[in-house]
């Protein structure tokens, strides 16, 4: 996967993780591996501003994620 450094803000890393995300996911479902969030634990974070990024697309990506009813919430006690 590419990315384009373009600013350090949380926002910005957000799309970074949220394609990371969606990445991981797809390739487990081509090989009919259940998606958890431990699937997500090895990605890596260096910043306050990585941080949040990740934080908001993990919860992004569970709360439009068919199988997973969890809140917003719930998803960010659970990190």
């Amino acid at each position: 996967m590419f990315s384009y450094a373009n600013g350090v803000t949380a926002e910005h890393y957000r799309y970074h993780f949220q394609a990371v995300i969606e990445s991981i996911a797809e390739a487990a479902s081509e090989h009919g591996v259940l998606i958890t969030d431990e699937m997500f634990a090895q990605v890596v974070d260096f910043s306050d501003a990585q941080r949040l990024g990740f934080i908001a697309a993990f919860e992004a990506f569970f709360l439009h994620h068919d199988t997973d009813n969890r809140t917003q919430q719930q998803l960010r006690v659970n990190k």
